[in-house]
C-alpha cells in the first residue's frame, strides 16, 4: 500500500488516488440489456399513454389547489389489475 502510495505521489498531479477500473469499458455498455433499453422504454410509454391514470389524491390535489408532489409532476400510473406478468403477456 505504501508502494503505491509513494509511486502516485511522484508520477501523477496531487489529488485524489485513481481508481483500479478507471478508464476500462463498461460491461453494461455491451450487455444485451443496454441494447433493449430503449425498446422497453418506448413498449412502457405506449403501455402508460394507452392505459395510464394518474392517482385520485393527485386530481384532488389540484382540484382543491393544495399543490402536487414534486415527483408526482409527470408520474403516469398502470391500473392496479396490471401485473408484471400481465404486462409480459402482451
Amino acid at each position: 500500500m505504501w508502494n503505491r502510495l509513494s509511486k502516485e505521489a511522484t508520477t501523477l498531479a496531487p489529488g485524489p488516488t485513481k481508481h483500479g477500473n478507471a478508464g476500462l469499458q463498461n460491461r453494461h455498455r455491451g450487455s444485451a440489456l443496454f441494447e433493449t433499453e430503449p425498446d422497453v422504454v418506448a413498449y412502457l410509454q405506449s403501455i402508460a399513454v394507452e392505459f395510464g391514470e394518474s392517482y385520485a389524491t393527485r386530481f384532488i390535489r389540484e382540484r382543491t389547489s393544495v399543490g402536487v408532489r414534486r415527483e408526482e409532476v409527470d408520474a403516469i400510473d398502470l391500473p392496479s389489475h396490471f401485473s408484471k406478468r400481465q404486462l409480459y403477456k402482451r
